[in-house]
């Protein structure tokens, strides 16, 4: 089984994912990239939903975030816009 992973654009054209990977180091980036590729393959892991990323000391912002994110991505896909 495969799956597609999508990345959120803002109505702006901005991708905060691809921001907020941009700004990690080559090995992180890496092992970040590798952890998608290997659940578009199918293992999934023991993982939760990837809607953003962060760290510890940003968590709490973060969730927020990506439940602003999604509600939005749900909304647009009710209005056929997704």
């Amino acid at each position: 089984m495969t799956f597609v992973v999508r990345e959120y654009v803002e109505d702006s054209g901005r991708i905060p994912f691809r921001d907020w990977l941009s700004k990690l180091d080559a090995t992180t980036r890496a092992r970040v990239q590798a952890r998608i590729l290997r659940f578009e393959m199918g293992n999934l892991g023991d993982h939760k939903d990837l809607l953003t990323g962060g760290d510890k000391k940003s968590q709490a912002k973060d969730i927020k975030r990506a439940r602003a994110f999604w509600a939005e991505y749900v909304k647009e896909l009710k209005h056929g816009k997704a």
